[in-house]
C-alpha cells in the first residue's frame, strides 16, 4: 500500500496495486443491495463501512462491537460507589445505545448507561 492517508471522521484510503481503495463512513446513494444491507446494519445496531475501489462502491461491511465478559459487573461496581457511568462516543447512535444498553443487568440488558453522542474529530462526517 502506498499513499495512505486518514480522513478524519471519514475512514482511511491509499493506493494498493495502482487503485485507489477506500474504506469510509456511508455518505451517499449506495446500489440498491448495499442500500439494504446499510439498513440491516443499522437494524443490527453495527456500524457500516463503505469500500470503494476507484471511486466505485464495492461493498458495505458491518462492523460490531462485542462487550467483553463481565462489563455489566464494572458498571454495576462504579454505580454502587456512586458514580454515573457516561458512554461518550462519535459512533453512530444505534450501536452506541446497543453497547451502553449492554452494559447494564447483564445479558438480558437493563436501563441503559447514559449516552453522550460526541462529532468525530475534524467535525461531523
Amino acid at each position: 500500500m502506498t499513499g495512505f492517508a486518514a480522513l478524519s471522521g471519514r475512514g482511511v484510503r491509499g493506493n494498493v496495486d495502482g487503485r485507489l481503495v477506500e474504506v469510509l463512513a456511508p455518505d451517499d446513494e449506495l446500489p440498491a443491495p448495499l442500500d439494504d444491507a446499510l439498513s440491516a446494519a443499522e437494524t443490527a445496531a453495527h456500524t457500516p463501512v463503505v469500500i470503494r475501489v476507484d471511486g466505485v462502491t464495492a461493498a458495505l461491511v458491518e462492523v460490531g462491537d462485542v462487550l467483553r465478559p463481565g462489563s455489566y459487573r464494572a458498571v454495576d461496581r462504579l454505580r454502587r460507589l456512586g458514580v454515573r457511568p457516561v458512554l461518550a462516543t462519535g459512533d453512530r447512535e444505534a450501536p452506541a445505545r446497543a453497547v451502553a444498553t449492554g452494559t447494564d443487568g447483564g445479558p438480558g440488558g437493563g436501563r441503559p448507561t447514559r449516552v453522550l453522542m460526541t462529532p468525530p474529530r475534524g467535525g461531523a462526517p
